[in-house]
């Protein structure tokens, strides 16, 4: 009866040893990290296995068939929590979502590349001392007596794009028709030149020639000059010097005397005279004797003497549009005196060769008046023409230089 009522108890114990002792087994533990592992077989020792009971052990001892049922019972329920609390990280692993990618950093904002350096800017020259004189002006491009100069100077100097500035605003602004001439001070070199681009300038002149064959500088030009020239000084941080009214004027009354006595145009001409035996030649004919004794021919119908890149004087039939088959009467020779750097050898050369072709085309040679020309009138002519030279040389006005080409232009 014992024994029945043992069973009975144990049986109904066994539930709440169970829970006891599941939940004993999973208070305690802390959870384990998640790892993304496989779960542990079981081993094959730690297999389930049934207790195998026997009768005749059950009959013989009571209270050892008690306490295997019950250690039986706890070994069934054992593996049970074993594998929950093995796969339970599992499935939590499994079920966590994947920890999140990090961002990529942005990539750092490059530096715009720096842009080249720009060239530096000249060295300005020295400064000049306040009470310093000014450098003479000694050019063959500027005479001060056939010149309007306006002498200059620059606190931070000034450069080649500068001294055009001023010459742009000259023709723009005071409406100036006259060739302008802009010469600066090489401190280095100890004379004036053209403005150079690599260099920086103090001093500078600026000048427009008194007059020349088309125009002179009139009264009314001179103050737009001066209300120019204050505007670029002060755009360019500089002063300017002007001449006087007065010296001016003066000087200009004369340099027109002077350029009348010395601009000279000698015309030779051959016509063909019927009285003695001339007619009219072709112009190819002409032409062709010119040519053989050297002359060359340009684009315009017109024949040139070149002597070391210059014209000593020129030819021409009168014809604006030459043609090789037309009769002409006439050719006419033109020296420009002041242009030409050696105006007697040209005057010799040219009547020489107007001799010679008036001999084979027999044609006469006249001058401009119509009168024929003897061989005492060209010597006379040559001799007013060596005067000339040597007045013009006398005044600083080298013939076919810069200063006269610039005085005789137009």
């Amino acid at each position: 009866m014992v024994k029945e009522m043992l069973i009975v108890a144990a049986a109904c114990l066994a539930p709440f040893a169970l829970y006891f002792l599941y939940r004993l087994r999973r208070a305690p533990a802390a959870p384990a990290p998640a790892r993304k592992t496989a779960p542990k077989m079981a081993s094959p020792r730690q297999a389930k296995s049934e207790p195998v009971i026997r009768p005749e052990e059950q009959q013989d001892n009571p209270e050892r068939f008690i306490d295997e049922e019950l250690a039986a019972a706890a070994a069934a329920a054992q593996p049970a929590i074993v594998r929950r609390t093995e796969q339970a990280p599992v499935a939590e692993a499994a079920a966590a979502p994947p920890p999140p990618v990090p961002p990529e950093p942005e990539p750092e904002p490059q530096p715009a590349p720096e842009p080249a350096p720009a060239p530096a800017p000249a060295p300005p020259p020295p400064a000049a001392a306040a009470d310093e004189e000014f450098p003479p002006v000694e050019s063959d491009r500027l005479q001060e007596r056939f010149y309007y100069l306006a002498r200059m100077r620059f606190e931070h100097g000034i450069e080649m794009m500068g001294a055009h500035q001023i010459s742009e605003a000259m023709a723009k602004e005071a409406g100036l028709r006259l060739h302008q001439t802009t010469l600066c001070y090489s401190r280095e070199n100890g004379r004036w030149e053209l403005p150079r681009s690599e260099r920086s300038y103090r001093e500078m002149v600026w000048g427009v020639p008194l007059c020349n064959r088309r125009t002179k500088l009139s009264e009314e030009l001179l103050p737009a000059i001066v209300k120019v020239l204050q505007s670029q000084m002060r755009k360019h941080r500089g002063v300017a010097d002007f001449p006087a009214k007065a010296d001016i004027e003066n000087r200009l009354a004369a340099a027109e005397e002077f350029c009348e006595a010395v601009d000279k145009k000698l015309t030779a001409t051959l016509i063909a005279v019927a009285a003695d035996g001339g007619e009219p030649r072709k112009s190819g004919d002409i032409f062709d004797l010119a040519l053989a004794e050297g002359l060359e021919e340009d684009g315009d119908g017109m024949l040139r003497r070149q002597v070391n890149g210059e014209t000593w004087y020129t030819m021409s039939t009168g014809e604006k549009l030459r043609s090789p088959d037309r009769k002409v009467a006439r050719l006419e020779a033109v020296l420009d005196f002041p242009h030409v750097s050696e105006p007697i050898a040209a005057f010799d050369d040219m009547f020489e060769l107007m001799g010679k072709l008036a001999r084979v085309l027999k044609f006469q040679l006249v001058d401009n008046a119509g009168a024929p020309i003897s061989a005492d009138g060209i010597a006379a002519t040559r001799g007013y023409l060596m005067d000339l030279e040597s007045e013009m040389r006398a005044e600083g006005v080298q013939p076919g230089g810069r200063l006269a080409r610039a005085l005789f232009s137009g």
